[in-house]
């Protein structure tokens, strides 16, 4: 017969996550069933490596759904175009005292925005997208023709 504290050592190393586990292994090692607690525990340590590979192997696969779809979507101008013009829209209905800050960050996205376009190889769509856009920003007519500029990824 072992010790009550022999069946906690035995538990706290257990991988369950069920309590109905630790009174089975606590139940087992009490009454002295040594072989049986261990081909628990072995069985629990399996079923808790199978379930750990497969989430792993599903949360991978998400993962590489997500980065395929982010990837074909990333370079299409016409939703840089919406997403930029909805976010102006939004920026620009805000209220007025978050409107300023809001309305702030809408050069730097043109700006890297078509810096992304242009990296994803869609020059032209980059350039029209630029060239819509570029008119609300008269302060920064410098900056923009520094981007027209760019025409290649290599620049």
């Amino acid at each position: 017969m072992a010790a009550p504290g022999d069946a906690m050592e035995t538990t706290a190393n257990a991988p369950s996550t069920l309590p109905v586990d630790d009174l089975i292994l606590k139940y087992l090692k009490h009454q002295g069933y040594t072989d049986v607690e261990k081909l628990f525990e072995q069985k629990l340590l399996s079923s808790a490596d199978a379930m750990s590979k497969k989430m792993a192997a599903s949360d991978d696969d998400r993962l590489l759904n997500y980065l395929k779809m982010h990837e074909a979507n990333e370079s299409h101008p016409q939703r840089y175009d919406a997403s930029y013009s909805a976010f102006k829209e939004w920026a620009h209905s805000a209220l007025e005292i978050y409107k300023g800050d809001l309305c702030s960050v809408l050069f730097p996205l043109l700006a890297h925005s078509f810096l992304d376009l242009v990296q994803a190889g869609a020059s032209i769509g980059a350039r029209k997208f630029l060239d819509k856009h570029a008119e609300d920003f008269p302060d920064h007519t410098s900056d923009i023709s520094q981007l027209r500029g760019i025409t290649e990824k290599e620049h």
